[in-house]
């Protein structure tokens, strides 16, 4: 039945039946004898990582659970390409693949844990010449959504209610988070968190929490002020773990003044550094990468190290000011919070050998908008509810609703796809 070669099957193909095909079949048998149950298939990963993120599986007469899924050709490809040995593969919950081989060890994650396996061979109904050649008509079903006329007004409506109970969520998060740390942590882990972009958002809130402002503050409290910028970049250029190994950046002299400075501080300190390797750098351009984002934040930090980072934006809300204005007076201060001189050129260049000119724009506009929107307001509505300032919190859900269109991404993209057509 299958008579194509094991070199002329690409895994886009297996992709497409995973996603399209088998979603609507009953329950399959898994390879240990096992059924399991496709409710949602997941959303293909165009970055490092699994090849489905977010899909949605039972096994036997278990509840639905939330994870990946890996796809290959054939089970040893698992190992083959060291998934064995990567963290971000141990919240797989199915590994996809065409074929079973009688004498295929069993799929382990680095955590330790076992992961079922599937093989579509036995599950297909026509060959694969056939899929081959019907593969560009394989069409996935509807979306629930899709199969709605919403009117202009309703989906608007519904749009903006969406978007309310996302912002309380987050307002709800650091309202938590409030509980624990103080005000200025707070904002310093959400903004740098904001930072990451979401392929390394969690990375550099874990480096915030590892290193706090308050940490911070006792590492520059001796420090000239001329040379804060550097012993900075040190610290959490260090911290971060890239200047354990080297292997993010190209060694040279400035490579070495940090290095130096770093290896002191450590032992003060007596911090454990990241792991270079829980940064993501697969399919972002250079200048997108953590390094340069983190480069960028120093600005940030050192400048609200000198009066606190949230008394800056405290200042501005203290002020009876109409929505319109306070909004513009919110992006003039995280504008200038990033706005380097002439001093916080050095990194940048190091990082990107000395092609960089716009020392001004290592976090760009977009970005800066994005940390106003998802940091900045959540945390200005966290304490101005915690504080039971009712008027503030009114403004600020004001400012919320006059905020300009964000930058289109991925997911955007898809739900206009999928609702708009």
């Amino acid at each position: 039945m299958f008579q194509v070669a094991d070199k002329e099957i690409a895994e886009t193909l297996i992709w497409r039946l995973w996603q399209e095909y088998l979603p609507a079949m009953r329950p399959l048998k898994l390879c240990d004898g096992r059924t399991v149950r496709i409710f949602r298939p997941g959303r293909l990963n165009s970055d490092g990582g699994p090849d489905f993120l977010d899909a949605a599986l039972s096994f036997g007469p278990g509840p639905p659970l939330s994870g990946d899924v890996e796809i290959h050709v054939r089970p040893a490809d698992w190992t083959r390409h060291g998934h064995n040995r990567d963290a971000r593969y141990n919240g797989v919950l199915l590994h996809v693949v065409m074929w079973d081989d009688a004498e295929s060890h069993p799929v382990l994650k680095q955590n330790g844990q076992h992961v079922p396996k599937l093989a579509l061979s036995s599950h297909l109904r026509f060959s694969l010449e056939t899929l081959h050649r019907r593969k560009k008509r394989i069409r996935p079903s509807p979306y629930p959504c899709q199969q709605h006329r919403w009117e202009a007004e309703t989906f608007k409506t519904a749009l903006l209610h969406a978007a309310r109970i996302r912002l309380s969520e987050k307002i709800a998060t650091l309202e938590k988070r409030l509980l624990r740390v103080s005000p200025e942590q707070t904002l310093y882990e959400h903004l740098m968190r904001a930072a990451g972009y979401a392929k390394n958002a969690e990375p550099f809130a874990k480096l915030a929490r590892l290193l706090p402002i308050a940490t911070l503050r006792e590492v520059l409290a001796d420090v000239h002020t001329q040379r804060r910028t550097t012993y900075l970049q040190a610290a959490l250029f260090g911290a971060a773990g890239w200047l354990e190994t080297g292997a993010t950046c190209t060694r040279d002299a400035f490579y070495d003044t940090l290095g130096g400075l770093w290896g002191d501080m450590c032992v003060h300190l007596g911090l454990r550094p990241m792991r270079a390797e829980e940064w993501q750098f697969f399919r972002l351009r250079p200048f997108n990468f953590p390094t340069v984002r983190l480069s960028g934040m120093v600005s940030l930090v050192r400048k609200g190290l000198e009066k606190g980072l949230d008394a800056r934006f405290g200042e501005i809300c203290a002020k009876d000011t109409e929505p319109g204005r306070l909004l513009r007076l919110l992006r003039e201060t995280l504008d200038h919070l990033f706005l380097s001189e002439s001093s916080d050129g050095a990194l940048s260049d190091f990082l990107l050998g000395g092609t960089q000119k716009n020392r001004h724009a290592l976090i760009g506009t977009d970005r800066k908008s994005d940390m106003t929107i998802n940091a900045v307001l959540p945390f200005l509505l966290a304490v101005a509810r915690r504080a039971d300032n009712e008027r503030l919190e009114k403004r600020l859900y004001e400012v919320f609703e006059l905020y300009p269109k964000l930058p289109e991404n991925a997911a955007l993209r898809t739900m206009q796809t999928l609702v708009l057509g």
